[in-house]
């Protein structure tokens, strides 16, 4: 039986299916927390907050020349290795044979990244986070015809794909150094969904929320220290999933309290914990906010950062709802900022990193910031002629990773080396 149908029938067999006396349990009327009202300092995170992400693309950038960063260097202003893999990275239309299936896993290709850097590089880090993406588009297509079970499309109620995903994490918490696993990224923007025909995917937030929790418990069991968190955009939850959640409830302010917290208890919440009082299960040990904006839409513009006091008061303001997420009291998370980045596809906002980079530190600066780590280490490789790095990763084909263009110019570095402002922004104390 499906999930969310099993999830129905305990429900109404609990409410009308073992005596007349018995009435079904009423929604819990929780009282709206009060607004936000933090307080800003500059943000500038310690050695040990500050992560690094490094693919087999960086290295060309770590070195002891006159541009790049020396690994000395790396090493001394970044506590923290991060590496961000697709859950599965085939860029092939083949499935792989039995026997080779696990090069294409998070913790193969980790530890070969991991490798290179020690042994081309003599680039060592103490921890490791691995932040794991569960929805690149280009993998959907292919997912489903590897299945051997029948079935038609990768959905998160298909068990086949539930025990693949869940023991690929109990393999990845295995992995030497792991300190942080982040279990999807973007993940809210599934609740969004919809096929080229404009309808509902078939696959069920719920379905993704339970199978969240069952991924949690699994790496536990393998290893009980690896803090482990869901991914979420604070973009998509900010600009999309308030609006909708307002409309639904027909509230007047789409960007108020009410809504924020309703999206929250709606998307958010139940990835944290199951159960309500003494019989809440802890889920998450953080809360991995991806900080992308959309940067046309308001309150941005365009604009990044802003030197007159009432224009910054807005931007700041874009992130005032981010405790909603948390949790309350003894029960808030840790805040953890896997991926950041300012984007343009027009490769225009080289510029504007470092000043956005700078806002969203005063933003989150009361917020509780275990680790931040910047998109990338340096851009990918744009060659004209032979195999092309960045397009291994934004072709518009089947299968590939299908990443939006501005992901070849994400890094803090050029492809040459150069810096931009953005990593003396994240490495000043």
């Amino acid at each position: 039986m499906p999930l969310l149908v099993l999830a129905f029938a305990v429900a109404f067999t609990a409410a009308f299916g073992c005596s007349e006396e018995v009435e079904p349990e009423q929604p819990v009327d929780e009282p709206l927390p009060a607004r936000p009202t933090p307080s800003y300092s500059e943000g500038n995170l310690s050695v040990a907050q500050r992560g690094v992400a490094i693919d087999e693309h960086d290295l060309a950038v770590i070195g002891t020349g006159s541009v790049g960063v020396s690994p000395d260097e790396l090493t001394g202003s970044f506590g923290l290795l991060v590496l961000n893999r697709p859950y599965v990275d085939w860029r092939t239309t083949r499935c792989p044979r039995s026997s080779e299936a696990a090069e294409y896993l998070p913790r193969a290709r980790s530890e070969a990244i991991i490798n290179a850097l020690a042994d081309e590089r003599d680039v060592h880090f103490d921890k490791i986070a691995v932040n794991v993406a569960l929805l690149t588009p280009g993998q959907r297509a292919l997912l489903y015809v590897c299945f051997d079970e029948g079935a038609r499309v990768a959905r998160f109620d298909v068990e086949e794909h539930r025990r693949s995903i869940i023991a690929a994490f109990q393999d990845l918490a295995g992995l030497p150094g792991i300190a942080y696993i982040t279990v999807g990224v973007e993940m809210n923007r599934y609740y969004h969904l919809v096929t080229e025909d404009g309808e509902p995917l078939l696959d069920d937030y719920t379905n993704w929320v339970t199978l969240y929790r069952d991924v949690y418990r699994a790496i536990k069991e393998v290893n009980p220290d690896v803090k482990v968190g869901p991914g979420i955009s604070w973009a998509v939850f900010r600009r999309r999933t308030m609006p909708a959640i307002a409309e639904e409830l027909r509230l007047e302010d789409r960007d108020g309290v009410e809504a924020a917290v309703a999206a929250a208890r709606r998307t958010i919440l139940p990835l944290l914990a199951a159960g309500r009082g003494a019989a809440r299960e802890k889920t998450a040990d953080y809360l991995g906010v991806t900080m992308i904006p959309f940067d046309v839409e308001a309150p941005f513009e365009g604009e990044a950062a802003s030197d007159d006091p009432d224009r910054l008061a807005d931007l700041l303001d874009y992130w005032v709802y981010l405790p909603y997420l948390l949790g309350e009291g003894d029960a808030r998370l840790p805040l953890v900022l896997p991926i950041v980045d300012w984007a343009e596809a027009s490769g225009a906002g080289g510029a504007k990193k470092g000043p956005f980079l700078t806002t969203l530190k005063r933003a989150v600066s009361d917020f509780g910031v275990a680790w931040a780590a910047w998109r990338r280490l340096s851009d990918l490789p744009r060659r004209p002629e032979g195999q092309n790095p960045c397009n291994t990763f934004t072709a518009n084909q089947d299968p590939a990773l299908r990443y939006e263009a501005s992901y070849c110019r994400s890094g803090m570095m050029e492809e040459s080396g150069v810096r931009r402002d953005v990593f003396e922004v994240l490495t000043e104390d």
